[in-house]
């Protein structure tokens, strides 16, 4: 502990540049460069001088992000947990990108739903938006809400993302966490339920925190209620809405009308950030 104190005081006084960041239990926040990782210690490199923290002393810690091209996969690592995520980045340049974060259903991100979700990712980060998946059942259940405040968190630290532009879409299972997620972090600019719920306790109170939205359902599908009762409660509150419901469709829709749904969903989000075809 003696030597976690003494590496605070260097950091208040030495100018750092981009680098690892740990916040501390006590508040503290150090940087450097985390060169060592067990189940126990983080081991942290500034200029030169090594220092190991215990995983009791550590709240959170986050790995500079690097600008990528396309493709690449991070994790988030807080509360103990390790949580994937795969960033797709149209490129850096000057340019400030819009951020998508992606929540996936209840069957999770893993077979055919691995290619389909890399699909969803692609075809907004061709339209000039960096998508990010959240592996977020790597997370305790408890922690889920948590999971995706983190990973706006981490958008955030990507050089070229439009910190004022954070977009947050769910399906099914992930559409009542976007809800949740949304009403909770003002970061959050624009928002898409696809097939989603309404979760316990959400009101209409909780729905008046909520920025642009988009819900898509189908007739046959009980998810029809939350769409029906959250653009109630925005017509009451005068809030842009915007709503697609599919007739005679359940939960489960054939793939082409599926993929014609996400084309909606992709043209919503390019749309309200003001991107061009």
């Amino acid at each position: 502990m003696k030597k976690s104190l003494i590496f605070i005081l260097l950091v208040l006084f030495l100018p750092v540049a981009s680098a690892d960041t740990l916040t501390l239990k006590s508040g503290k926040t150090v940087t450097g460069k985390i060169v060592e990782e067990t189940a126990e210690y983080l081991k942290l490199d500034f200029q030169g001088v090594t220092i190991k923290y215990f995983k009791d002393e550590i709240e959170s810690f986050e790995k500079k992000v690097e600008v990528a091209y396309g493709l690449s996969v991070d994790h988030l690592q807080f509360l103990g947990q390790r949580v994937r995520i795969d960033v797709y980045n149209p490129g850096a340049g000057t340019e400030k990108r819009p951020v998508v974060i992606l929540i996936h259903g209840a069957a999770g991100i893993k077979g055919d739903r691995a290619v389909r979700y890399k699909g969803f990712a692609q075809s907004l980060m061709n339209r000039g938006m960096i998508a990010i998946n959240v592996h977020y059942f790597d997370s305790q259940k408890q922690n889920w809400v948590k999971t995706f405040i983190k990973a706006i968190d981490y958008a955030q630290t990507i050089p070229n993302a439009d910190k004022t532009k954070i977009g947050v879409v769910g399906y099914s299972l992930g559409g009542g966490i976007a809800l949740r997620v949304a009403s909770w972090d003002k970061r959050v600019t624009a928002l898409v339920v696809n097939s989603g719920y309404l979760p316990a306790g959400f009101t209409k109170s909780n729905a008046a925190s909520l920025p642009t939205t988009y819900i898509l359902s189908g007739t046959e599908d009980k998810s029809i209620n939350t769409l029906y009762t959250i653009q109630k409660w925005f017509k009451e509150l005068g809030k842009p809405f915007r709503s697609k419901i599919d007739q005679g469709m359940g939960h489960t829709i054939p793939m082409n009308l599926f993929n014609q749904n996400w084309r909606t969903i992709v043209n919503f989000f390019a749309q309200t950030f003001g991107l061009a075809r």
